[in-house]
C-alpha cells in the first residue's frame, strides 16, 4: 500500500499556507507521485480535509457538520492507491486535539499503511497569542485575553506532549515527526514540509503567489467587531453570533484603513515568560520522547524586544476609531439585525404555514 503522510497541524503554524501551496500544485505534485486527494474537500474554496476529521467525530456526524458529498476516507485512500508507489498527503488542523478514540478511528482506516504524522508546534505564548487573535476576529472570543488563555488551558490545548502522545499511543512515536515553527528558516513552512517527508519532490511555483494564510488582525478590526456583536446581542439576544461573512467584511474595511496597528501583543515579557515555565514540564518531556522535536533544541525563551509593544485591550474604548469608523461599525449592525429579523419573521411564517397544513392534513384524516 503507498504510503500516508498525515498533516495534523496545529493551527496557527502556517496550515492554511501549506494547505493553498498543495491545492495549487496538486497536478505539479501528482506527476511526481504525490497525491494531495480531492475526496475531503471536495467542495467550493476548501483546501483541507477538515471533512475527513468531521467523518469520524460522532457530534459532527450528527449536526450535520460532517458531509459525505465533499468525501470521505475510503474515496480519498482510493485516489491515492490509483497512483502506483504514491505518496498521499492528508492535512487537517483540526487532527491535532483529537481524543484517544478517534484517533483509533483514523488509524483503523490507515490499517497497514505507513503512515508518517507530521505535527507543527509552536511556542506556547505566541500560539496562544495568535489563536486568540484568531478566534476574536471572528468574535468567537472576548477581547480578554486571560480568559480566552485559561479556557484553552484548561482543554488541553498548548500541552503538546498531552496532545501528540495519543498519536504516538497508535502509531508510534517512530512514525511522529515533532516540527519546532519558531526556528523554521526563513521560507516558512513549505520548504520544511517538503524537507521533512517530501525529499526529492520539487515544484516550479510561481514566485509572485501569495500563500499567507490568516492575517494579524489589528487594534482598530478587534474593537469594531466586539462592538458590532455588543450591539447586535443587545438588540438579538446573547445567543447571537457573528456570521462570518460580516467579520470578514470588517476585516477587509480596516485593511484598508489609516491608522491601523497590527504591530503589538496582548502580553508582557513577564507575562510571557510565566507562560512557558507553565509549560516547562510539558515541553521537556516533548523533547526526551521526540527526536525531530530535540533535534530542532526545543523552544527558544521568550526575549523582551518580542513583548516591546503590549496593549491592553481592555482599555481600549470606541475613541481609537475615527467618526467615519464608528459609522461603518453602526452601519454594519444595522444590517446584520436586519437580516437577522427578516430570516426570523421568515422563519416563523414557514413553522405557521407547516402547523397550519398538518392540522389540515389531521382535519382530513379524521374525517376519513
Amino acid at each position: 500500500m503507498n504510503r500516508i503522510v498525515l498533516h495534523i497541524g496545529s493551527t496557527k503554524t502556517g496550515t492554511s499556507s501549506l494547505q493553498k501551496f498543495l491545492t495549487r500544485y496538486a497536478k505539479q505534485l501528482l506527476e511526481q507521485g504525490v497525491v494531495y486527494p480531492v475526496a475531503g474537500r471536495r467542495a467550493a474554496g476548501q483546501i483541507a480535509h477538515h471533512n475527513l476529521y468531521y467523518e469520524k467525530h460522532g457530534v459532527r456526524v450528527a449536526t450535520g457538520v460532517f458531509k459525505p458529498e465533499v468525501g470521505v476516507w475510503k474515496e480519498a485512500l482510493k485516489e491515492i492507491d490509483a497512483v502506483s508507489d504514491a505518496v498521499g498527503v492528508i492535512s487537517s488542523e483540526a487532527f491535532m486535539n483529537c481524543p484517544s478514540r478517534q484517533i483509533a478511528r483514523f488509524q483503523k482506516e490507515l490499517d497497514g499503511r505507513h503512515v508518517t504524522v507530521l505535527a507543527y508546534v509552536r511556542r506556547q505564548d505566541l500560539w496562544m497569542q495568535s489563536a486568540w487573535n484568531q478566534q476574536a476576529r471572528f468574535g468567537r472570543c472576548s477581547l480578554d485575553f486571560w480568559d480566552f488563555f485559561t479556557k484553552n488551558r484548561a482543554r488541553g490545548h498548548g500541552d503538546y506532549v498531552g496532545q501528540l502522545t495519543r498519536w504516538a499511543q497508535a502509531f508510534g512515536w517512530d512514525h511522529l515527526v515533532v516540527q519546532n515553527f519558531d526556528s523554521l528558516p526563513s521560507g516558512g513552512i513549505v520548504p520544511d514540509f517538503f524537507a521533512s517527508v517530501l525529499s526529492g519532490v520539487r515544484v516550479a511555483a510561481n514566485e509572485h503567489d501569495d500563500f499567507r494564510g490568516n492575517t494579524k488582525a489589528g487594534v482598530k478590526q478587534l474593537v469594531a467587531v466586539s462592538n458590532v456583536l455588543k450591539d447586535c446581542r443587545a438588540q438579538l439576544g446573547a445567543t447571537f453570533e457573528l456570521p462570518s461573512t460580516a467579520a470578514i467584511r470588517i476585516a477587509q474595511y480596516f485593511r484598508k484603513r489609516p491608522g491601523e496597528v497590527t504591530d503589538y501583543s496582548v502580553l508582557s515579557f513577564n507575562d510571557a515568560c510565566e507562560i512557558q515555565r507553565s509549560f516547562e514540564e510539558s515541553n521537556d518531556h516533548l523533547s526526551r520522547l521526540s527526536p525531530s522535536f530535540r533535534a530542532s533544541g526545543g523552544f527558544r525563551p521568550p526575549s523582551p524586544e518580542e513583548y516591546r509593544n503590549r496593549l491592553d485591550f481592555l482599555k481600549i474604548g470606541d475613541d481609537v476609531l475615527t467618526k467615519e469608523e464608528r459609522r461603518f461599525v453602526q452601519r454594519m449592525t444595522r444590517e446584520i439585525v436586519r437580516a437577522n429579523k427578516k430570516l426570523r419573521v421568515f422563519g416563523h411564517l414557514r413553522r405557521s404555514i407547516v402547523l397550519f397544513l398538518r392540522r389540515g392534513l389531521l382535519v382530513q384524516a379524521r374525517a376519513r
